[in-house]
């Protein structure tokens, strides 16, 4: 028996959560592994892919407003998987990775903002 993948826009919420929570830990330790970094891009890479796919299947049913905010915070999780490649391709100085971990959890946290506010709007 398979279980039921969460819907899109929750499980996007979820992993907007995480990356910004791992980014809060990078930024207090003043680094950035390369494997948090590595996991961090596939799942906010996974999670804006789902979310466009359920956006483009479903775009037309949901409120003007909740699709431009859901878009946005697709935009923002692609944001965090490109950010997180930088860790991933350069040998980073604590204060560089202090400093990106920052971008991460800045854009991160915009995500959870917005996914938020379409979960609500949706009922997801």
């Amino acid at each position: 028996m398979q279980a039921d993948r969460p819907h899109p826009v929750s499980y996007a919420l979820t992993v907007a959560r995480a990356c910004a929570e791992f980014a809060l830990e990078a930024m207090n330790q003043r680094s950035f592994p390369k494997p948090y970094a590595s996991a961090l891009s596939v799942a906010a890479e996974d999670a804006a892919t789902r979310l466009g796919e359920f956006l483009s299947a479903q775009g037309e049913t949901i409120a003007p407003d909740a699709l431009k905010t859901a878009s946005l915070a697709r935009t923002d999780l692609e944001a965090v998987a490109q950010i997180t490649m930088l860790i991933i391709a350069n040998d980073l100085a604590p204060k560089a990775a202090s400093f990106v971990a920052r971008s991460v959890r800045y854009t991160a946290e915009h995500a959870v903002n917005r996914l938020s506010h379409v979960e609500e709007a949706i009922g997801a």
